[in-house]
């Protein structure tokens, strides 16, 4: 069953193309990548999704439902994108509470059990004071808040050392056996290969290649997705 589907999407932005005839079927309960480099849309791309962007042209539907109609009616995509708008003279669970009620959806208990889940349980401290690998746990909590049945992350092991990123790789791994779909666009594509089950690379706007890792199993995915985007630049 596709949770998302997408037909020939495109985005301009003041008559440039950014995005061109994307085609896209997301499998629920699966965790897909986005690669590329930096300007190939990845960002572009879940922001219309997830409704922080319109669309110039094409269909983009969730659950059968237009996107549009989708978002007013539900509210079962959460999101982290760049950075999240936070209280920094509050602590985490504090931080949680005012998204609850901003969304709607504040429910006794629901912030202890996201910040047990994210790993910031009985943490007291002013989300100032965070460490980079705190903050973007508290991104996460925040983007479950509404218990989204897609999950939308842009860049989330962004400077984060190799410990915090293999405990945020598990913690995704655990909200995909809660038949989460999930999908994380990332230049760091040895972390994705630990935890994704398809990969789009990405190439001016465009998605050159769609990769199922269980088909590949005896390939060097990281040199083929690599020569893939090389393969592409050559040819422009």
């Amino acid at each position: 069953m596709y949770i998302i589907e997408i037909e020939n999407l495109c985005k301009e932005y003041k008559k440039i193309r950014v995005l061109e005839n994307i085609n896209l079927s997301i499998e629920k309960g699966k965790i897909y990548g986005l690669v590329g480099e930096n300007g190939a849309g990845k960002t572009t791309l879940l922001k219309i999704i997830c409704g922080l962007t319109k669309k110039t042209s094409g269909l983009v539907k969730i659950k059968n439902i237009d996107l549009e109609t989708f978002i007013k009616k539900h509210k079962e995509i959460g999101v982290s994108i760049e950075n999240p708008a936070v209280y920094p003279y509050l602590t985490a669970q504090e931080n949680l509470e005012i998204q609850e009620k901003l969304i709607g959806n504040h429910r006794e208990d629901n912030a202890q059990k996201i910040l047990n889940l994210v790993g910031l349980k009985g943490n007291n401290l002013k989300v100032e004071k965070y460490s980079l690998g705190m903050k973007q746990r508290l991104a996460l909590g925040l983007a479950l808040v509404g218990e989204p049945s897609i999950l939308i992350l842009d860049e989330p092991f962004n400077g984060l050392d190799p410990i915090v990123i293999e405990d945020m790789i598990k913690l995704l791994k655990q909200l995909k056996t809660e038949d989460i779909t999930i999908i994380i666009s990332s230049h760091m594509i040895d972390d994705l290969l630990e935890l994704v089950d398809v990969i789009d690379v990405m190439k001016n706007g465009s998605i050159i290649k769609e990769v199922f890792l269980k088909e590949l199993v005896d390939t060097d995915i990281k040199k083929y997705l690599l020569s893939l985007m090389k393969e592409e630049s050559l040819k422009q």
